[in-house]
């Protein structure tokens, strides 16, 4: 059955194209990192910023891969879904699927520290208090912006204190492309909720986007991004 050219018309305004040949490797979620069998370390973020991101993109015409962790939201089965909810098995599942991305997006909230030592059964209440050593995770953001054919990147910000300073430093140690700065000092935005205020920060530029929706904050950032990178 052939298509009016009405319809056509009508339908090439509710598909973009803007990123349409474009792979992207998104992460998001809160990893978890294991103290015992029963217990970890985690964080609030709920991968919903991260997923209205992906969400976004495949809208924009891009192949996107989604490498999640802990998530309170749907995957879109659009995307190739990797689960890898410790920092160490997202900074492996990243690498693998490295190579071929034209832009990262870093938007898991990845603990930066994990217990030395895992224990291999239940830790019982045999003292008043519990002491954990913990070490460094790997970067997954710092480590993607020395490879030698680094994609576009963009990295996030979650910050509760001179955010816009922590930010810009960020940036720079990084090696990235952008940063997202995203305040998460108030209760009514930022993670665990549906709405968020962020600013987009480059070398040379910077521009705030207003509270809002995590869809509508998603298809700002990359409406941004895609002016001044592509």
């Amino acid at each position: 059955m052939k298509i009016g050219r009405g319809a056509a018309i009508v339908a090439q305004q509710f598909h973009t194209t803007e990123l349409t040949g474009k792979n992207i490797l998104i992460t998001l979620g809160a990893s978890v990192e294991a103290i015992d069998p029963v217990r970890y370390i985690s964080n609030h973020s709920s991968g919903k910023m991260g997923m209205a991101l992906v969400n976004n993109c495949i809208e924009l015409g891009a192949q996107v891969t989604c490498i999640y962790a802990k998530i309170q939201t749907e995957l879109n089965q659009r995307a190739s879904n990797i689960q890898a909810l410790s920092a160490k098995k997202m900074h492996k599942a990243v690498m693998e699927n490295i190579a071929e991305q034209d832009i990262f997006i870093s938007c898991a909230a990845v603990a930066d520290f994990s217990p030395e030592n895992i224990a291999k059964d239940k830790i019982k209440k045999n003292a008043d208090d519990l002491k954990l050593i913990l070490k460094p995770n790997p970067d997954i953001l710092q480590d993607v912006c020395k490879l030698t054919k680094k994609p576009l990147t963009i990295g996030f910000a979650a910050e509760t204190k001179n955010p816009l300073e922590n930010a810009q430093i960020k940036l720079k140690n990084k090696g990235c492309d952008v940063i997202i700065l995203n305040d998460v000092s108030g209760a009514d935005f930022g993670l665990n909720v549906d709405e968020n205020e962020v600013t987009f920060l480059s070398q040379n530029y910077q521009q705030k986007i207003a509270k809002t929706s995590k869809q509508k904050i998603a298809k700002k950032i990359l409406e941004i991004f895609i002016r001044k990178f592509l």
